[in-house]
């Protein structure tokens, strides 16, 4: 039988099988949105099946992926925890790095990489999450927080080995840019709607007047803030220095949409994060001769005109709560977790247990208040690990900034405008870490794939020096040969 009838008949009974099973689920009263994940998943597979290019479907799937905030959780609520935790983005990786290492002809497999030169860092960072365990008082917690770190190592190993030529970085950059022109519209229509709907079927109402939505990446507009800004501001480089970026959303567009989603959340520290992170873009840029100065006015335009459109809404914002309240309360709990630092200085309570065991740190002097977990991640994990665990965090994050600013004085002026907007984003990134507990997995899965992304073009690079290297070398040697004398 040829292969295009084997196809039609797979999608024909398969079609027919998923509608079957559908009925099913119906029947047997199964929750809708675990009827829609099942078909769903179903079709998927049998798209996948019938495709000829399966890697590159599968890798479109896991860049989009990262924007949908849908978990299995097992033991959920044990121990008061959320459970064992394992993302969408992690099956979906799971299944491309499957299918590559067992389909892949063995001449196209390259070998696996499982680390670059945040190595180190990395693993200072996780033997910090593991001696955390040791003295904990809740290790059922930690061991799941500690399943969610390893899911984010694995977000970092799939860009790691998935980006290995310039083709597969831009379609990766092209697709980071659909992520933000989507999130960009979902939040336009939960902000226009006044309800923050979830990927999970939950439908939460917002305050009418003054509507913070998170998107599909979060519940809060911090979460979606966080999701947004790296590639918002990599959208921002790409159009400050006069590239056009990959085939796809014009980085003008998705900076645009972006810029206008952000004001939008109404958070401060966002807004805080976007000037900080545009201002050190804008320096960079002039610093390495990239930037296009009648560029400037087009994205200041841009924010002044969406922050002039929602003045009333901004004014609301401010009026709800001052800057010097807003400060007062995290500062508050800032004093909390130091209290909780100063009790556990070497391991911590734990990884993932603060808000299970800060209370019975403090008194009554510090129970006054707002008593809730520190809005500080800073904080955070060096009360749940100790303060060489808070070293570890800072240390990786250092290690990133200064990889990202090698990558700035590339001759490649694509790689320079990613590496710029990297730069930025990244910092912007640590700024919302300050003010935001920022624990979710979507936007930290995807700050870990940008930094295997970076990771993967710096191997990239040295790996064509070396050749060049190596083929000059082999070239002298040759000529050396050609002009020695016979004897």
């Amino acid at each position: 039988m040829p292969a295009g009838s084997v196809t039609r008949a797979l999608l024909t009974f398969g079609t027919l099988g998923i509608a079957v099973g559908a009925a099913a689920l119906v029947l047997a009263g199964v929750p809708t949105r675990w009827m829609v994940y099942v078909v769903g998943a179903l079709f998927c597979a049998l798209v996948v099946f019938s495709l000829q290019d399966k890697e590159r479907f599968l890798y479109g799937v896991l860049v989009l992926s990262f924007q949908a905030d849908v978990s299995l959780r097992f033991a959920y609520e044990r121990a008061g925890s959320e459970g064992m935790v394992f993302p969408l983005t992690t099956f979906v990786g799971a299944a491309l790095l499957g299918y590559c290492l067992i389909w892949r002809a063995p001449h196209d497999q390259p070998p696996f990489r499982w680390g670059g030169k945040l190595s180190v860092p990395i693993l200072l960072f996780f033997a910090a999450s593991v001696a955390s365990l040791l003295r904990t008082s809740e290790r059922f917690v930690g061991i799941t927080h500690l399943i969610l770190q390893a899911q984010l190592y694995f977000a970092y190993l799939l860009a790691l080995n998935l980006i290995r030529s310039q083709p597969q970085l831009d379609r990766t950059v092209k697709l980071l840019f659909v992520a933000v022109a989507m999130q960009s519209a979902v939040y336009f229509i939960q902000s226009a709607t006044g309800e923050t709907f979830t990927l999970a079927g939950e439908v939460l109402a917002e305050n009418p007047n003054l509507p913070r939505p998170g998107g599909t990446v979060a519940t809060s507009p911090g979460g979606f803030a966080a999701f947004m800004l790296p590639i918002l501001l990599i959208a921002a480089a790409y159009y400050l220095t006069g590239q056009r970026g990959p085939a796809g959303p014009r980085p003008a567009m998705v900076a645009a949409m972006g810029i206008v989603a952000l004001v939008l959340t109404f958070t401060r520290a966002a807004w805080g994060a976007f000037g900080f992170g545009i201002v050190w873009l804008l320096l960079l840029s002039a610093r390495r001769g990239a930037l296009r100065l009648r560029r400037v006015g087009w994205v200041a335009a841009a924010t002044l005109g969406a922050a002039i459109a929602f003045s009333p809404m901004v004014a609301a914002r401010f009026a709800e709560s001052t800057v010097s309240d807003a400060y007062e309360e995290r500062a508050a709990l800032m004093r909390m977790a130091l209290r909780v630092i100063a009790a556990e200085p070497l391991t911590g309570v734990g990884t993932g247990a603060y808000e299970h065991a800060f209370k019975s740190y403090i008194d009554s002097e510090l129970d006054t208040g707002w008593v809730y977990t520190v809005h500080n991640v800073y904080l955070l994990r060096t009360a749940e690990t100790g303060i060489l665990g808070g070293i570890s965090l800072v240390v990786l994050l250092l290690a990133a900034l200064i990889q990202a600013l090698r990558l700035t004085r590339t001759t490649q002026a694509g790689t320079r405008a990613l590496a710029l907007g990297w730069s930025a984003g990244l910092l912007a990134f640590c700024w919302m870490m300050y003010w935001n507990i920022l624990q979710g997995y979507t936007y930290n899965a995807q700050l870990w794939f940008l930094m295997g992304m970076a990771e993967a073009v710096e191997l990239s690079q040295d790996s064509s020096r070396d050749g060049r290297d190596r083929q000059q070398v082999g070239n002298s040697r040759a000529a050396a040969d050609n002009i020695r004398p016979n004897i």
